[in-house]
């Protein structure tokens, strides 16, 4: 069946994976995982993992531009500024089931 699992960081879908194995599940057929982190070792997994991923050039060119708007205009006001993080499919979700 489809149930999907959201976990914060990859080192916790690593023990997930390892324990779905020792209980005979297969990921993505039994359990799909995505994670809301991303770590080098997350490519590298068997299956790859779903994941998002924040670009820190993205991060770092939101601060510099907010930089150079203080250093031109003036002060700012503070505003919030969303950063979306960028999805890497992976091999660890299955598709929802039909209806």
């Amino acid at each position: 069946g489809y149930d999907p699992t959201f976990l914060w960081r990859v080192h916790y879908a690593s023990t997930i994976m390892t324990y779905a194995q020792q209980l005979e599940l297969q990921i993505p057929k039994d359990l799909s995982i995505i994670c809301t982190d991303d770590s080098p070792s997350a490519e590298w997994m068997v299956p790859s993992l779903a994941r998002y991923q924040v670009q820190s050039t993205k991060i770092i060119g939101k601060v510099f531009q907010a930089i150079h708007e203080m250093l031109t205009v003036g002060p700012i006001s503070h505003s919030r500024t969303i950063i979306l993080p960028d999805w890497h499919p992976g091999d660890s979700v299955a598709p929802p089931p039909a209806s």
